[in-house]
């Protein structure tokens, strides 16, 4: 008979000592290196509450306020391009760009400085949004379908500027996690375009492919790249993550409100059920 034997005080007193307090001042550290991240963080949680705005995004009459858009530009407010950043849509939404605030403009703003991530959070939101209208624009002249109907949609989220801060930031870490970080987030963007395509996706991947070309910017020498081979091992562990992030597409389309994306039709697949033998037209086609 093994008798289990709770870990004395002693143990749990050098536990602490040698994992949990350098962990603990490790984040405290690193939450005390990017300020201008958690005064993001704060300043969009705390519009969320004081417009009630987390569980149904908010209310129809601070649209002008908490969206941005071409009509709305066009009518002179200037200012819903920056405080759209502080608001999101849902409450999964919130918790999202929560944690991508923290991880990709946290990451900005310690590898690159507060400078440099305050610039490229509001730069990148006014650069994104304005490919996003240009492309949209162009979509309508060449009559396409499916982008020249975002030309009026209320843009809502800090997805776009968060990405090109991160992907920015991603030319100051290692080479081998630049890589899968540069290959998750370009994965999911595209991801995301393709299965659920809403304008929100399209402006992701706007700002994303924009960290991307700051990133190369910052890591190259006055914009030369420097090349660096991949391994083997890497390429295939590379394109392992890709299938799998691409993996979910169906399974996402099943779960989204009315997808728009190229691939949306795939949602008719997953939702619909299987056919049986019980099923007449199954029977008949059988008999043939």
């Amino acid at each position: 008979m093994v008798v289990s034997r709770k870990p004395d005080r002693s143990t749990m007193v050098l536990m602490w000592a040698a994992v949990g307090r350098p962990a603990v001042q490790q984040a405290l550290g690193t939450l005390k290196s990017m300020p201008f991240t958690l005064s993001v963080v704060v300043t969009f949680l705390a519009a969320a509450a004081l417009t009630e705005s987390f569980l149904d995004g908010p209310p129809e009459r601070l649209l002008g306020l908490a969206s941005v858009s071409g009509p709305g530009l066009r009518d002179g407010k200037w200012w819903s391009l920056f405080t759209s950043l502080f608001f999101a849509t849902n409450p999964l939404a919130y918790l999202s760009a929560s944690l991508m605030i923290v991880l990709l403009l946290g990451l900005a703003e310690r590898k690159l400085g507060r400078r440099a991530a305050i610039g490229l959070f509001f730069g990148g939101q006014f650069a994104a949004v304005t490919v996003f209208l240009l492309v949209t624009q162009l979509a309508g002249y060449v009559g396409d379908g499916w982008l020249d109907r975002m030309a009026n949609d209320s843009l809502i989220g800090p997805y776009a500027p968060v990405l090109t801060a991160g992907l920015a930031a991603s030319a100051r870490i290692t080479l081998l996690w630049q890589r899968r970080l540069r290959t998750t987030v370009l994965s999911i963007s595209i991801l995301l375009v393709l299965y659920v395509g809403h304008a929100e996706t399209i402006i992701g991947l706007i700002g994303a492919l924009l960290g991307l070309l700051a990133g190369w910017w910052i890591q190259g020498d006055q914009g030369r790249l420097h090349r660096h081979r991949s391994t083997g091992r890497e390429t295939r562990n590379l394109l392992a993550l890709t299938v799998a992030v691409f993996a979910v597409g169906p399974i996402l389309t099943g779960i989204t409100r009315a997808p728009t994306g190229p691939l949306a039709l795939l949602r008719d697949v997953v939702l619909s059920p299987m056919p049986t033998l019980s099923q007449p037209g199954v029977q008949l086609w059988c008999h043939r």
